[in-house]
């Protein structure tokens, strides 16, 4: 009878082990689940804002290049203009020379004149001067500028490419 009683006690704590492994699995198969389900979640969310950091790069990568290209025809038209200052001011200069060998020939080579027209040739030539550096330092400040766009560039594609990682 002892042993009958027993072997029901021990029939019965396997069926309670059972049941408890049964409990236990579902609620391993439900953490489980909740763990896929927060994954997937954060997936989701990183893949978005994947997506918008990357466009955001694009639309930055866009206007810095518009932004290079406005300082490059920037630059170039300060080029032109500096350059149409500079054989202005040569044409001046040639001319005052013509014009003093003019009045040299002519015999009106009085000190005066050639002193008016030298200090006019060097006022022009100072000119010339101020103006091709002028047009150095604008050359220069748009080549900084478009340098600075083209690290902007760079450092949005890194970033960019760090956050497709």
């Amino acid at each position: 009878v002892e042993l009958q009683s027993r072997c029901e006690s021990l029939e019965a704590d396997v069926a309670d082990s059972k049941e408890n492994l049964v409990r236990a699995q579902r609620r391993h198969e439900l953490a489980v689940q909740e763990q896929r389900d927060a994954f997937d979640a954060q997936r989701t969310k990183y893949q978005t804002e994947l997506l918008a950091l990357t466009a955001n790069a694009q639309r930055l990568e866009m206007q810095c290049a518009e932004r290079i290209k406005e300082a490059e025809a920037t630059a170039n038209e300060r080029v032109e203009n500096a350059e149409g200052e500079t054989t202005a001011a040569k044409m001046r200069i040639a001319a005052l020379e013509q014009e003093l060998m003019d009045a040299t020939a002519a015999g009106h080579d009085t000190e005066a004149t050639v002193a008016e027209l030298k200090e006019r040739a060097s006022a022009l030539e100072r000119a010339k001067d101020a103006v091709e550096q002028r047009s150095e330092t604008r050359l220069q400040e748009a080549e900084d500028r478009a340098q600075a766009l083209r690290a902007e560039i760079t450092a949005a594609q890194r970033d960019a490419a760090e956050l497709t990682k």
